[in-house]
């Protein structure tokens, strides 16, 4: 960085934007004396992040409020690649408006800092924290996908998604009753379609019961999602345990949950090679009366046709 603090790179950075990033070594093309001032007013090693970010923050605070080529502040940067919350809290102390800001990276715009943590994965700590500067993030849809930040907490695996689940809502509790603009998915939907953990689909069934029951778009339940899906076995017990009525429901093509678990490569609907039979048996226990006389299987396959004609054994 010839020029120092102030100096950008190619793709428009201040060495806040990449110690944010986590390149501590953004410090490094200062001069010895400024590294030195890094070292010893960071009160860490130059090579830490929340060191170097603290450095860069105090000899040039307005690079907080500058935009990179694509319009990330580097709150966004620190929320893209995971930064430690030490280094999320010093952003939002300097900043704290800087959670409001859209970004548009990739040229895909409406990425707020909140969206970028959730989707890479930042830690349940992280989320607080940019939830307290901006409780009304939660409220605020990505405008490249029309979608809440529910919906991407819906599709996160870390072991924390449950909790991020849970803080999402608690911000924003009507989330869960919010369709997406992608096929009009609740976050139910979503969570099963991403194999989310039985206590993720436990919260997001106590925040809306009723999401059990409602279709998308292309008359799906979150049941039919499940079933098409790697979801587990657990997963699917909650949805039939939260709509029964769930079994005897058709999907678009004239297809009932049964259709769907023994026949994995349907509609391109696959199971990643899983043996689908604890997701068949489980339907059949719960809803093989009701399926016996269903109108669909006048004019369908019967199951276990379906079944037999996927090489499944």
């Amino acid at each position: 960085f010839e020029g120092g603090v102030q100096a950008v790179d190619a793709d428009g950075c201040l060495p806040l934007h990449r110690a944010a990033s986590g390149a501590a070594a953004a410090v490094v093309g200062l001069s010895r004396q400024s590294r030195q001032r890094a070292a010893v007013e960071g009160g860490h090693s130059s090579h830490d992040a929340a060191g170097a970010v603290r450095f860069l923050l105090t000899t040039y605070p307005d690079g907080v409020r500058e935009c990179d080529f694509e319009g990330m502040l580097p709150i966004h940067h620190a929320c893209l690649h995971r930064a430690p919350l030490a280094v999320i809290e010093l952003l939002l102390a300097t900043f704290a408006e800087g959670v409001r800001s859209e970004a548009a990276p990739g040229l895909e715009p409406g990425w707020t800092a909140l969206n970028l943590a959730i989707i890479y994965g930042a830690s349940a700590e992280v989320i607080i924290a940019l939830l307290a500067a901006w409780p009304e993030g939660a409220r605020q849809r990505a405008e490249a996908f029309d979608c809440l930040p529910l919906h991407f907490a819906a599709k996160h695996r870390a072991a924390s998604a449950s909790r991020v689940v849970e803080l999402i809502l608690s911000a924003h509790p009507a989330a869960a009753a919010e369709a997406d603009a992608e096929g009009g998915r609740l976050p139910l939907h979503v969570a099963v379609a991403n194999t989310a953990d039985e206590r993720s689909i436990a919260v997001l069934l106590a925040a809306h019961p009723a999401a059990a029951a409602t279709p998308d778009e292309d008359g799906a339940l979150p049941l039919h999602t499940a079933v098409s899906s790697e979801a587990s076995a657990a997963v699917v017990q909650r949805l039939l345990l939260a709509y029964p009525e769930a079994v005897g429901a058709l999907v678009k093509g004239g297809l009932l949950p049964l259709h769907l678990a023994v026949s994995p490569c349907r509609h391109g609907l696959v199971m990643g090679g899983r043996d689908c039979a604890p997701f068949r048996l489980r339907i059949q226990l719960e809803g093989l009366s009701r399926l016996r006389m269903h109108p669909c299987l006048q004019q369908a396959p019967m199951p276990v046709h379906a079944y037999a004609s996927h090489g499944c054994h």
